[in-house]
């Protein structure tokens, strides 16, 4: 390791919307209405208790990296809204690729404010992926 900054994008943050009824309860309600993880493009941990979604998220999102669509409608099916929910499910993302050259003390705190941002992410029922 040289020490040298990466180029390498990092993800800022990630949402997830009308996510996972861990507990199946009828009629359908999301443990995860709305939820905006702010990582500022750093390592970060998630201290979530068990069986609420950690891995399911991750796999979805390594799932939309890598385009492994069978493993995303897989996941869909089990976890996202159902239709007659009214809303769909939703998981974005938004990488920064961050320039070394412009932070700062202030950038520190709250994350990349500058370089590159990319946008991604999917939405859809338990049915229907888009």
């Amino acid at each position: 390791f040289s020490g040298a900054r990466s180029k390498m994008p990092l993800i800022h943050t990630f949402e997830v919307s009308s996510f996972m009824n861990h507990r199946r309860k009828t009629p359908w309600r999301p443990d995860w209405p709305c939820e905006r993880f702010l990582l500022g493009g750093y390592h970060a941990a998630l201290n979530i208790p068990n069986g609420r979604g950690k891995s399911t998220i991750m796999l979805m999102i390594l799932g939309m990296l890598a385009g492994k669509t069978k493993k995303l409608n897989e996941l869909m099916r089990k976890h996202a809204a159902p239709e007659s929910y009214g809303a769909f499910t939703h998981l974005r993302i938004e990488i920064t690729n961050r320039n070394p050259d412009h932070e700062d003390l202030l950038q520190e705190l709250i994350g990349p404010g500058d370089g590159e941002r990319m946008v991604f992410g999917m939405y859809g029922n338990a049915s229907v992926l888009s």
